[in-house]
């Protein structure tokens, strides 16, 4: 049996004691608790940011274009030229489209066509199925600054859009926002964020970027530009997100009418 001190200083130092004991028999150390505190603490950042991070993209996703005035046909083009500008900064777009009528079945005959707006000499025919949905630009002729282009879906030389119209911005334009996008690139790179974040951050910058329309006087944004680069990348965390916007931009509404110079 023991003989417990009576003294208060002498129970401090024996209850201490005993708490050390108890620790050190269950395998436990300071280091060990310092080193659970922290991982809690980190896990506890890191939802937060996760939370912020998503919140930050349903906050760039509720943003919605103006889409210009044609009928939609069997298909619905979105881009280029057909969402807020047909200004488009890069020269390799994406071609961007959804099928309006479900039970429409695929023709191996459905053709992408791009062609100069005034001469309409063809420059571009690619193969495609309604259900692809998109196509980048990979033409041999480089679309030219400056001059206007027109592209459209043709099934048995059928039109099934209206031609859309998109001009690529000049160069001194397109140079001063190249070096934009590169501090932002570089920006990113020392802050050690995911090459979805770098994406995000390019389209936002895009999605605020003013162009004066001289046809009806009004800034619009450059969202062809924009969606271009949200389809750049395979299973991002954003794919809920986008289809939802693609949704709504080929939801019929009142039609205004633009004119093109």
């Amino acid at each position: 049996m023991f003989n417990f001190p009576k003294n208060s200083s002498q129970k401090s130092l024996i209850s201490l004691a005993l708490i050390s004991l108890s620790i050190s028999s269950l395998g436990i150390d300071s280091t060990s608790l310092a080193a659970s505190h922290t991982i809690q603490k980190n896990s506890s950042e890191n939802v937060i940011i996760a939370q912020q991070y998503t919140g930050w993209i349903s906050t760039l996703f509720q943003r919605r274009p103006r889409r210009r005035n044609g009928a939609r046909n069997d298909v619905c083009s979105i881009s280029p030229g057909w969402v807020d500008t047909y200004m488009v900064w890069n020269d390799k777009p994406l071609f961007l489209w959804r099928s309006m009528d479900k039970q429409a079945k695929e023709s191996q005959e459905t053709q992408l066509i791009v062609r100069e707006y005034d001469s309409q000499k063809i420059i571009w025919t690619q193969p495609i199925t309604i259900s692809q949905q998109q196509l980048v630009y990979s033409g041999t002729e480089t679309l030219q600054p400056g001059k206007l282009y027109q592209w459209l879906i043709v099934k048995k030389s059928s039109e099934m859009t209206n031609p859309g119209l998109f001009k690529i911005m000049p160069v001194a334009e397109r140079e001063k926002i190249k070096i934009d996008l590169q501090a932002i690139e570089q920006q990113a790179k020392s802050t050690r964020i995911t090459p979805e974040e770098i994406v995000l951050k390019k389209a936002d910058y895009f999605l605020n970027y003013q162009v004066e329309q001289k046809t009806d006087n009004k800034s619009t944004n450059l969202w062809s530009d924009a969606l271009t680069l949200l389809y750049s990348l395979e299973n991002p965390s954003y794919i809920q997100e986008r289809e939802k916007l693609v949704q709504d931009i080929c939801t019929p509404s009142i039609p205004t009418t633009h004119k093109f110079q």
